[in-house]
């Protein structure tokens, strides 16, 4: 049965609009307009949910510095790694990645990450850039139309691959909990 058409006039009372919040899969239902009263405004707003994208790299592919924050593990800087690593004693690479300890680098070049404001907050330091740029970048970027729904931040997980997995395991749930903000969370690992 149609709804009469009501004409309004100049004088008329105003007659606040209706608003609607729906999720996105609310919106993809049929007849949402069908409740509508005539002549009068209604606003529909899609609620937006975050799903975080979580990237974990491969064995070896996280920059680690030691305690006092001098690098001990940088595959982005290839000088460094064959001075430390190939050409010198196992003693001197122990006394490097186990001696004096082991951390994720939470600081990187600025310059790289000049497009992505958020990337250290994200934790995009910790990953060798040249291998992860165009996967985080890429993902980032990405252009897809569910981004008229959803809001996808990436981070990234960089961690001690020389500690246990168990450890590791702990502190990505960890990581997981205090620093994504999200609804969802989608994990990836690289191996």
């Amino acid at each position: 049965m149609k709804k009469t058409v009501r004409i309004k006039h100049a004088n008329d009372e105003y007659v606040g609009p209706r608003i609607y919040d729906k999720t996105p899969q609310e919106m993809f239902r049929p007849r949402v307009a069908s409740n509508c009263e005539v002549n009068r405004t209604h606003v529909f707003r899609v609620k937006r949910r975050t799903v975080a994208i979580v990237v974990v790299p491969g064995v070896m592919a996280s920059r680690l510095s030691n305690l006092d924050n001098e690098p001990v593990w940088d595959p982005d800087n290839l000088k460094f790694m064959a001075r430390s690593y190939f050409w010198c004693a196992p003693e001197k690479r122990y006394d490097l990645l186990i001696k004096k300890g082991r951390k994720v680098m939470a600081r990187g070049d600025q310059e790289k990450y000049k497009n992505y404001p958020k990337a250290e907050e994200r934790g995009w330091a910790g990953l060798a850039w040249d291998y992860f740029a165009k996967l985080l970048g890429g993902l980032q970027d990405w252009n897809t139309p569910l981004k008229v729904f959803l809001d996808l931040p990436v981070y990234a997980f960089g961690y001690d691959w020389v500690d246990s997995c168990e450890v590791s395991g702990t502190l990505l749930k960890q990581f997981i909990l205090e620093k994504v903000k999200a609804d969802n969370v989608s994990v990836y690992g690289f191996l």
